[in-house]
């Protein structure tokens, strides 16, 4: 039969066992020493020590401190019992507040956090896994936030969907025109689904742990203009004016093109979204070292300074109260994901109702 024992009783058991191996080596040694040690005192005085000192009392003498030397070790062995407890049991108190918390982690319980301190390396360990824990909390709510909004995404699409297609299918909708408006109506849903599922397609570049970059020398000024060019109609719309001011003698930066197009496309359509009617839109490029700036500047509706620390983490979307902001949350996530793997950093600024820059700085070399 397998004895199992816990971390507390064989810390114990080898303490006790280091206590007794000591023990027993004192006492084997003391046994002879304190014997030969004793005969040769009394044989360099023969002539000073009393008779007594030999032949049977000097044997109970020795008896005597043989007896104490045993009582010494059992009381030292009960002490070290006391030791051994008190030692292991304050010893593994961090150890048991961290196993608690993690079986609350495991249970999907992620608000738990560990409050033991040990001024020791252990400390490490405990900031560790309540930074994980934080983490996971923060993920969990992501998670949630996800499914509820992907839950409203959906459900809106397809419930018009199904709507106009049973009309057609009852003949609720009996004319030309309105057969027309309602095919139109399912090919809008139909389109949001498509976007939707491309804005999930995108969770894996987020989720990779590395980008694969297709570098080439790229005149960042010109890829700008046709970055903008895609945005002809929704600038009509909203009657947004492009503002450049792109440095002269820009030096060519080798970059994948097609993904810092991508990054581009993500920055200037959040301008436009939420920018109002009529304002201006900057673009702008600049030499910083190095380095190239890029800066997309918007006159819109701005980012609170609560928000603004994590408009880069996956599946944020800052005032969700906004009607008019669509998508899950990662345009930002990946954009900056994409800048540092050209080895670049993306920045932002910005003040409610004043306007958003946003600055990409990309390394020459």
């Amino acid at each position: 039969m397998k004895i199992k024992l816990n971390l507390q009783r064989k810390l114990s058991l080898l303490f006790l066992l280091n206590i007794i191996i000591i023990l027993l080596f004192v006492s084997f040694f003391t046994k002879f020493a304190v014997d030969y040690q004793f005969r040769q005192f009394c044989e360099m005085s023969h002539d000073e020590m009393p008779r007594c000192l030999y032949g049977q009392i000097g044997q109970q003498f020795l008896e005597s401190i043989n007896l104490s030397l045993l009582l010494v070790s059992f009381l030292g062995f009960g002490l070290a019992l006391v030791v051994s407890y008190l030692f292991s049991r304050s010893f593994l108190k961090p150890l048991r507040s961290i196993i608690k918390s993690a079986q609350k982690a495991s249970s999907g319980n992620y608000e738990t956090r560990i409050k033991t301190k040990t001024n020791d390396e252990t400390d490490l360990l405990i900031e560790a896994l309540n930074e994980m824990y934080q983490n996971l909390q923060e993920i969990e709510t992501l998670r949630k936030e996800l499914v509820a909004n992907l839950s409203h995404e959906l459900s809106t699409p397809l419930t018009n969907i199904y709507g106009y297609l049973s009309a057609l299918s009852d003949k609720v909708i009996d004319s030309d025109q309105e057969r027309e408006q309602a095919i139109e109506q399912i090919k809008e849903e139909t389109e949001r689904l498509i976007a939707l599922i491309k804005e999930l397609k995108k969770l894996a570049v987020v989720d990779s742990q590395s980008i694969n970059l297709d570098l080439k020398p790229t005149n960042v000024n010109q890829l700008i203009k046709n970055t903008v060019s895609a945005f002809e109609t929704q600038l009509d719309e909203k009657k947004i004016v492009i503002k450049y001011r792109l440095a002269k003698d820009l030096p060519s930066v080798s970059i994948d093109q097609q993904k810092i197009k991508q990054v581009l496309i993500n920055l200037i359509d959040n301008a436009i979204k939420f920018s109002p009617k009529k304002s201006e839109l900057e673009l702008s490029t600049a030499v910083d070292g190095s380095a190239v700036v890029i800066g997309v500047a918007d006159r819109g509706i701005g980012i609170s300074e609560k928000d603004l620390p994590f408009i880069f983490e996956r599946f944020f979307q800052a005032d969700r109260s906004r009607s008019q902001k669509d998508g899950i949350g990662i345009g930002l996530a990946i954009a900056q994901k994409i800048i540092q793997a050209h080895r670049g950093k993306i920045e932002v600024d910005s003040k409610l109702g004043k306007g958003t820059v946003f600055r990409v700085i990309l390394p020459v070399n």
